[in-house]
């Protein structure tokens, strides 16, 4: 069994992810971040709380950006990678990102944009994502 952080380790780090969600979407939504931008780092260590985002959230965040082009984007992924029951809440870019999907969530997600020349990682999906390293934050 692992010890747990005390309580004012464990509020710091939430809220620090949460800075961190909240200051990507700003970014986002002011022109100085791209959705990709947001996915890209977030595939890194020190972007690991940004995986939390929905799809959603991400789309949104974008100047211009409204709810039925964000259903349009969210109705292709799941048609296109078979997962019409998994609810809007639950795609997050980590479910993007998962590594057991092979990469068909991502590419989906690109397909919607109409953008297929961007990647999380150097040789995505073929290769692992980059190994974290030892000791970090979890």
């Amino acid at each position: 069994m692992t010890a747990r952080p005390p309580l004012e380790v464990a509020n710091s780090a939430r809220a620090a992810a949460r800075h961190l969600r909240a200051t990507a979407l700003v970014h986002i939504a002011e022109g100085r971040r791209s959705v990709h931008d947001v996915i890209r780092l977030a595939a890194t260590e020190n972007g690991r709380p940004l995986l939390r985002i929905t799809v959603k959230q991400l789309l949104l965040a974008q100047p211009g950006v409204g709810d039925e082009s964000v259903r349009r984007v969210l109705d292709h992924i799941t048609t296109v990678t078979g997962a019409t029951d998994v609810p809007v809440r639950r795609i997050t870019v980590a479910w993007l990102l998962d590594a057991r999907a092979g990469g068909r969530r991502f590419m989906a997600f690109c397909d919607a944009l109409g953008d297929n020349s961007q990647t999380p990682w150097p040789g995505f999906p073929f290769t692992p994502r980059p190994a974290r390293r030892a000791g970090g934050p979890r």
